[in-house]
């Protein structure tokens, strides 16, 4: 009986292999960034003439890249496309009321049936 209560299930003895496995991923994962963390990084920029080719001053990089303008075509607003119907709308007092009420599209709609 005491050989029976020592012995494991196959379960538990698979969940102790995964245990396993994973400490042993996590191990190899914290020496792997330790490794790359203490490395050295020093010689990471290159030295020399043609490193400074790749960089230019603010001044130089103003004149390589126009900025866009924004909105140098909009000095004056566009028409509204809904100025006439809106006057149409005015001319008829039905019209006029319920565009008060309901807004333009829908009194334009009731009084002359037609969807703006």
């Amino acid at each position: 009986m005491l050989e029976d209560a020592e012995q494991t299930s196959p379960t538990q003895q698979l969940g102790e292999h995964l245990a396993d496995t994973m400490r042993t991923l996590s191990l190899l994962t914290l020496l792997a960034l330790a490794a790359l963390c203490l490395s050295d990084l020093t010689d990471a920029k290159p030295s020399g003439p043609e490193s400074d080719k790749a960089f230019m001053s603010k001044q130089e990089g103003n004149k390589v890249v126009n900025r866009l303008r924004r909105y140098l075509g909009a000095s004056v607003p566009s028409p509204d496309p809904l100025e006439p119907t809106r006057e149409q709308c005015e001319l008829n007092p039905a019209c006029d009321e319920l565009s008060d009420q309901y807004g333009l599209k829908t009194a334009y709609k009731r009084i002359y049936g037609i969807t703006i």
